[in-house]
């Protein structure tokens, strides 16, 4: 999995799963800031505290993915 995927992956489940707009975007502009590798495994566990529905099997499958290629 490419830098590239893996942002776009977690920008998506951002998007999708959280509802505080603000949190996303200061979200998305610290993806943003790290330049060689992503904060996968602090974003994701922020997802999973803060979303506010279940994930769907599509997107279940996105998380396992980032799981596997960043522990």
């Amino acid at each position: 999995m490419t830098k590239e995927e893996s942002v776009n992956i977690l920008k998506y489940l951002l998007a999708k799963y959280l509802d505080d707009e603000r949190y996303i975007l200061s979200t998305y502009k610290k993806i943003d800031e790290i330049s060689d590798r992503p904060p996968v495994k602090g974003i994701m566990y922020e997802i999973l505290r803060l979303k506010t529905r279940d994930f769907s099997s599509f997107d279940k499958d996105l998380v396992a993915d980032l799981e596997y290629y960043f522990g």
